[in-house]
């Protein structure tokens, strides 16, 4: 008598689901891979649209008595006021003068040693030339100049100082740039100007911190 052939190992004698090679496999403790991978989150600003027919309008003042165009207003202005604040403007004017002062003074500071990097680079260049090897340019373009914005200070000092008013009103983006001397250029600026200051230089602590945002 002829015994069925199993078709996972071939051999006679039993059926596929009583092979014993496959119980065997079966028993075998499984390994799970598992790979781990690290993402930044970032928060990112998205407009949010909206389709608005008479007949909602309708309906809200039917059910709830609303005017929504009140409504709506009355919510934007609540919303832009948490967002400012009056400051006094002598205050904002001294704190303002103040980070103009440190901003200028570490700008100095680091062209001042530039310029001796850049010259030092120049006579190499030049000597290199002199010895009949090539004038390597791109060594020199290659130097980055520090950064100045004191241009944007005496902007809004000058604004300040021709205001009548005794208190001014900032929003949130304003009292970061005035106050908190953050500006949408200041890593730029940092990074720039920290290649050629020591760390002895006023205003190094700020400077390094706003490099490594």
């Amino acid at each position: 008598m002829k015994t069925e052939r199993c078709s996972y190992c071939g051999r006679r004698g039993h059926w596929r689901p009583d092979c014993p090679e496959i119980a065997a496999l079966a028993a075998r403790p499984r390994r799970v891979y598992i790979d781990l991978v690290s993402e930044p989150v970032v928060a990112r600003v998205r407009k949010l649209k909206a389709r608005w027919r008479e007949e909602v309008d309708q309906d809200i003042q039917a059910f709830h008595s609303l005017d929504s165009e009140v409504e709506i207003e009355a919510l934007t202005k609540a919303i832009n006021g948490m967002k400012q604040v009056r400051l006094d403007k002598a205050k904002l004017l001294a704190i303002l003068k103040k980070n103009r002062e440190d901003h200028r003074g570490i700008f100095l500071a680091a062209q001042k040693q530039f310029r001796m990097v850049a010259i030092k680079a120049l006579d190499q260049q030049l000597k290199a030339a002199r010895n009949g090897r090539p004038f390597e340019l791109v060594r020199l373009s290659a130097l980055e100049a520090p950064q100045d914005h004191t241009a944007d200070y005496d902007r809004s000092i000058q604004m300040l100082e021709m205001s009548v008013d005794k208190e001014i009103l900032v929003d949130e983006r304003e009292f970061q740039n005035y106050v908190q001397d953050i500006w949408n250029w200041s890593r730029d600026w940092a990074v720039s100007n920290m290649r050629y200051v020591s760390k002895n230089t006023r205003g190094y602590g700020k400077l390094a911190a706003l490099a490594n945002e």
